[in-house]
């Protein structure tokens, strides 16, 4: 429930109430809302409860309430993605866990940069264990930490970005040729992975 009354009009029912020489029906009529409204107001309930947090905190205590410290990582123990990355609901929008750590943490990520774990553990969300990178700092780490799927070195993916670009090639057949998968192809010629390699 959103409130009617700015914080001057709650405050001038709270005292008037107080009194005690007026009726809720009266203070309703003189304000121009319902008895239910005035009764809201000087019970502090729904919108009226000072208590509320803010939309803003709510989400932050949300989402603390999904993690779980230890000594060193602080793992998201709700829903995660595909990639096993923690993720929550922030403002109607789905984000990865990690993500929003860095943001209460630090503020808005610049764009166009990723935030980049220094302990390799997908569901922590400790901001000492983030960074701000690029793709290609990301795929520096991965190579350096001999993780992931990285498979293809620079050269073979400017050439399949050439030979897809020449055409009579499918995905399919480059993923045949390079050994990968097609949809791996696919998020190469699409500018979707390996996109600092021009």
């Amino acid at each position: 429930m959103k409130p009617i009354l700015n914080q001057i009009q709650i405050d001038q029912i709270i005292k008037r109430y107080a009194d005690g020489n007026v009726s809720c029906d009266s203070i309703a009529k003189d304000h121009g809302v319902s008895e239910t409204t005035v009764w809201y107001v000087v019970n502090k309930k729904g919108a009226y409860n000072k208590s509320i947090l803010p939309p803003e905190e709510q989400d932050k205590k949300r989402f603390w309430s999904k993690v779980k410290k230890t000594d060193t990582c602080w793992n998201w123990i709700a829903s995660c993605n595909q990639s096993g990355y923690g993720r929550i609901g922030i403002s109607g929008k789905l984000i990865t866990a990690h993500r929003y750590s860095w943001e209460i943490q630090n503020g808005k990520i610049p764009k166009g940069k990723l935030v980049l774990h220094k302990c390799d553990n997908s569901k922590c969300v400790n901001p000492d264990h983030l960074f701000i990178g690029t793709d290609k700092d990301n795929m520096d780490d991965m190579n350096k930490k001999h993780r992931g799927h990285n498979k293809l070195t620079a050269n073979q993916v400017r050439e399949i970005k050439r030979k897809y670009i020449r055409g009579k090639i499918t995905c399919e057949m480059l993923g045949k040729e390079y050994g990968v998968n097609k949809s791996s192809i696919n998020e190469i010629v699409r500018g979707k992975s390996y996109r600092f390699y021009k």
